[in-house]
């Protein structure tokens, strides 16, 4: 999805939003598939030429199993470092665990990235 503009008449700018999710890479190297999300949606606003304010994330999970466990630190030290990396600060999220059942399948990890600039 390519990034998004909204005028804000009231600040005279535009409010820019790019948002990235996991790839299959989040299963085998989720630290490195989180990072390179951040990476990408600030490389989509800077491309607009948006200087981006900060990051919203969203991390899904299916069973905490020693697994499910490991995905979630690997994403978690993914996001510390583009955040390092970057500059660029986590204003808000949201973590939702243990998506599964005894009858379904878990989830596959899946993160959200979400990142906002102006214009």
């Amino acid at each position: 999805m390519p990034p998004a503009q909204i005028w804000l008449p009231q600040i005279k700018k535009h409010l820019c939003i790019a948002l990235t999710s996991s790839t299959p890479l989040a299963l085998q190297e989720p630290r490195k598939d989180s990072k390179n999300l951040c990476l990408q949606a600030t490389k989509e606003l800077q491309d607009m030429g948006a200087k981006v304010l900060g990051f919203s994330d969203s991390i899904n999970l299916g069973a905490m199993d020693g697994h499910g466990a490991w995905v979630l630190q690997q994403m978690c030290l993914g996001l510390k470092e583009a955040r390092q990396e970057l500059g660029v600060p986590f204003i808000s999220g949201n973590v939702s665990l243990n998506n599964a059942t005894a009858n379904t399948p878990s989830i596959p990890p899946t993160l959200a990235i979400v990142a906002v600039g102006v214009l």
